[in-house]
C-alpha cells in the first residue's frame, strides 16, 4: 500500500491546522466584539509564492511551516486529509503571525 503525500498548496496559498481551543489566541487580548471571530492555527504547508501582475516581481511567502497564525473565522476552505480537518486559504487571509 502506498503512503499518501501531504497536499502541496499552489502559489500564495497556505494549509493551516486550526487550534481546537479558540478562547485565548496566544495571549493576545481581543475586544469583546472580535473575540469569537478570528481563529488561530499552525501552518502545515505553504506554497512557493506568486508574481506581481504589474511588475512580474516575485512575492515570497511571509509565513512558514510551524508558524502560529491568526486568520478570519470564515476565511478559506475546509479540507480533510487523513481524517484531520485543515483550512486552505490565501496568504492574504492571514491577519497576523503570532
Amino acid at each position: 500500500m502506498s503512503q499518501t503525500r501531504f497536499p502541496r498548496p499552489m502559489e500564495d496559498r497556505v494549509i493551516i491546522l486550526p487550534d481546537e481551543q479558540q478562547d485565548d489566541p496566544s495571549g493576545i487580548q481581543l475586544p469583546d466584539e472580535l473575540r469569537d471571530k478570528p481563529k488561530t492555527g499552525t501552518v502545515a504547508a505553504v506554497g512557493k509564492g506568486t508574481q506581481a501582475k504589474e511588475t512580474a516581481e516575485w512575492i515570497e511567502m511571509q509565513c512558514e511551516v510551524g508558524d502560529k497564525v491568526l486568520f478570519g473565522k470564515y476565511a478559506g476552505a475546509t479540507i480533510i486529509f487523513d481524517e484531520v480537518e485543515y483550512i486552505l486559504l490565501k496568504q492574504g487571509d492571514i491577519l497576523a503571525v503570532l
